[in-house]
């Protein structure tokens, strides 16, 4: 088993913070997750150089990558501010967006034994088509686009599960 650690970028309030991410490779399981505080919280750094120092202080190696990606969750909390009645506006689904947001929700839930998204009997097909709402150039061919059609039924479902998924990222961080 090897566990590998990373800088996650993310954006909430207008504010670019940043948490630990890793990986662990075992056989058949997917055992992703976030660094918690001996509090059983996320803590969340300012600056890369305030990360480092923090993981340093604690033995982790931070993998170094390219430029982190930003996880805008910006993004998915002003999706969800707009009024359930403003269809054509909740029709505005950013897949890229959404599903990051879904993955570091599902790693955070992982990593605080928490329940986001417990019932993927519900949710498995809206996940799935913003999976493949991302467009990966690995899986789609060349000159095709799939823009996913949201139904009523299935905003309601990505508002209740992106609105848990942002309640508990915030009830679980902790400013360093």
């Amino acid at each position: 088993m090897t566990k590998s650690y990373y800088q996650l970028w993310y954006r909430l309030d207008n504010n670019d913070r940043y948490l630990i991410w890793y990986d662990v490779q075992e056989a058949d399981k997917e055992l992703d997750g976030i660094v918690l505080d001996a509090e059983g919280r996320i803590p969340v750094f300012t600056s890369p150089e305030a990360l480092s120092d923090y993981a340093q202080a604690r033995s982790l190696v931070i993998e170094d990558d390219d430029e982190p990606l930003l996880h805008d969750l910006d993004v998915v909390a002003h999706w969800l501010e707009t009024e359930e009645w403003e269809t054509e506006t909740l029709a505005e689904i950013n897949c890229e967006e959404f599903l990051a947001a879904w993955n570091l929700f599902a790693d955070v839930s992982r990593s605080i034994k928490g329940s986001f998204d417990g019932d993927h009997d519900h949710t498995g097909d809206i996940y799935g088509k913003l999976f493949w709402g991302n467009n990966l150039p690995s899986l789609t061919p060349e000159g095709e686009c799939y823009i996913p059609d949201w139904s009523e039924q299935e905003q309601h479902i990505i508002r209740d599960v992106m609105s848990q998924g942002l309640q508990m990222f915030r009830d679980n961080t902790s400013q360093q």
